[in-house]
């Protein structure tokens, strides 16, 4: 007992060793690789591996992007969510897909990751079978789908705010739309920059929790594997692979890095809540406990905690790893994350995000941006449609678009205190609560294919909900099952849920985490 009171009292003290952090292993992953490069060069996937090896990359996805020569030269490689023969144990390579040289592309540069199907692209015609070409949207219900995961890359080469992005290549430019109707799996960038920091912030204040992937982009941008990579744990004594990879992007696992060496290191935590989790704290607490392992061989540098964009602590870092402590006040709900910085625009590393909802409401901190995307959707569908790149669905996208601005419209409204949100408060699962008649509460299991079951004691007198982090209602169960699908069927990502129950006048509202 005196040992164990020694080691809390331990991680108390403002900078430790990083010996309180949990039992992860962190690897690292390169996921916008090319094989054949923007000057039609081909690399054979040996001496692609040579150099992941040589910068410590552990995953490379080589990404066919649909020009003639990555088509002859990358698709016969393609072998859907196997890896590539090649692979070792900590060394996995996987080909994959960019939307980036194939139709589509004008609306953003698209990373497809865990693609299923051989037939996805026509290596003789360049034709596509993915549903996205006129606007992308269809895409995410396709990768998702197939277990896969989908996002926007090239991000910080939007160059003006809330302006349309050139035409001329890369830029995101429907995601301000696709963020509103799905889940957007995550945000790449090959650098950190202004215009990578705007928009990114600007999406996680609408309450947006999109995850962050540094990639390369090796062949087009970079000239080496990993120069930008992401960073990711998976529990010790568990055996690496591209699925594990994959499923710390669904969390939110990830960390954006520049390739120094060795790369900085950086994680967060905030209460009990891990790097991707949502923290619930009630509406009377007023502060949260925020621990940041991080070091950097480079001296000088400081590791900076990030609130809503703007930094509110700050410390000075060295070589080695030790957790810096910040107890912080929390008024409002809030997203928090660590970055390394090394001066005023200047950064080596980058987490994702801890979102801290406040009584159970949700991130709604910038309502006058809010407002300028409702702007932004309009000019999107102006140029879009005057340069033909809907090729005969415009309805369809205005249809979607109408959608999206009244989205914005409600956050806008929300975060001016106009409109009342949609707040939830769950409570801590339990698997045996006791009565139904005395309490509302459930016992459920997750099986291993994505089954919910609720029960024995939610019964035909009682009525089951299913509702997304936002808020949105998925689905109304007819009886104890949940399938992991929405009320069209669609087959939902794994995350963070709720589920409420209704028993005559009472009501319980429990949180669960649907992993497959």
């Amino acid at each position: 007992m005196e040992g164990l009171l020694k080691f809390f009292l331990i991680c108390l003290i403002m900078a430790i060793p990083a010996f309180c952090a949990p039992d992860w292993k962190w690897y690292t992953a390169d996921p916008h690789i090319h094989a054949h490069t923007c000057n039609n060069q081909f690399t054979p996937v040996e001496d692609i591996l040579v150099e992941m090896k040589k910068e410590n990359i552990n995953i490379g996805s080589i990404l066919i992007w649909g020009n003639g020569g990555s088509l002859q030269y990358d698709f016969p490689n393609f072998r859907g969510q196997e890896d590539d023969p090649i692979s070792e144990d900590n060394w996995k390579v996987r080909w994959d897909v960019e939307i980036s040289g194939l139709p589509g592309k004008w609306h953003g540069h698209m990373m497809m990751l865990n693609v299923a199907q051989l037939d996805i692209i026509d290596s003789a015609t360049g034709g596509v079978n993915y549903p996205g070409v006129e606007y992308q949207l269809p895409n995410f219900k396709y990768m998702h789908d197939v277990e896969g995961v989908l996002g926007y890359s090239h991000l910080q080469m939007w160059h003006s705010k809330y302006e349309m992005p050139s035409a001329l290549c890369c830029q995101p430019r429907e995601m301000p739309m696709d963020v509103t109707l799905t889940k957007v799996d995550f945000v790449g960038m090959e650098g950190f920059n202004d215009n990578f920091m705007w928009i990114w912030y600007g999406m996680l204040q609408g309450g947006f929790m999109l995850p962050i992937v540094g990639d390369s982009d090796y062949g087009c941008i970079a000239d080496k594997i990993g120069a930008y990579h992401t960073a990711f744990p998976i529990p010790a004594g568990e055996t690496l692979s591209y699925d594990k990879f994959i499923d710390a992007i669904r969390k939110g696992r990830t960390i954006a890095r520049k390739n120094n060496t060795p790369p900085d290191h950086l994680d967060i935590r905030v209460n009990e809540a891990l790097l991707g989790d949502t923290l619930f704290v009630d509406a009377e607490s007023d502060s949260v406990t925020v621990e940041i392992d991080a070091s950097s061989i480079v001296s000088g540098r400081q590791v900076q905690l990030v609130m809503n964009g703007a930094v509110v602590k700050s410390s000075t870092i060295t070589s080695d790893l030790s957790t810096y402590i910040y107890k912080i006040q929390i008024d409002k709900s809030s997203w928090l994350a660590a970055r390394i910085s090394s001066g005023a625009n200047d950064f080596s590393a980058h987490t994702s995000v801890v979102q801290v909802l406040v009584g159970g409401c949700p991130v709604r901190n910038d309502p006058a941006g809010a407002r300028q995307w409702v702007s932004y959707l309009d000019k999107y569908y102006a140029q879009a449609t005057a340069e033909n790149y809907t090729t005969g669905k415009a309805a369809e996208l205005k249809e979607k678009l109408d959608l999206a601005k009244a989205a914005w419209e409600d956050i806008a409204l929300e975060g001016e205190g106009k409109k009342e949100m949609n707040c939830i408060e769950p409570v801590a699962i339990k698997q045996h609560v006791g009565d139904l008649r005395e309490q509302v509460m459930m016992e459920f299991a997750i099986s291993r294919s994505g089954l919910v079951h609720f029960g024995p004691q939610a019964s035909s007198q009682a009525s089951i909900s299913i509702y997304s982090i936002k808020g949105d209602c998925i689905a109304v169960l007819s009886d104890n099952t949940w399938n992991g699908r929405d009320q069209t069927g669609v087959r939902v990502p794994d995350g963070l849920y709720f589920a409420r129950v209704t028993y005559g006048s009472k009501q319980q509202v429990v949180r669960f985490s649907l992993v497959r």
